[in-house]
């Protein structure tokens, strides 16, 4: 597996518990131990709920 970068989307996915997408980031996670992600991902996800 190769290090990747989270987008947002992907986040939201699995946030809502997207089997798939949970079970990704699970591997990826027992791989490199941390997730990837863009300071834009990282506001656009600190910041919902808070319009």
């Amino acid at each position: 597996m190769k290090k990747a970068l989270l987008d947002t989307d992907t986040l939201s996915y699995f946030f809502k518990q997207e089997k798939d997408v949970v079970d990704k980031i699970d591997r990826y996670l027992l791989e490199f131990g941390y997730v990837h992600l863009s300071v834009v991902t990282y506001y656009e996800v600190s910041t919902i709920g808070n319009e």
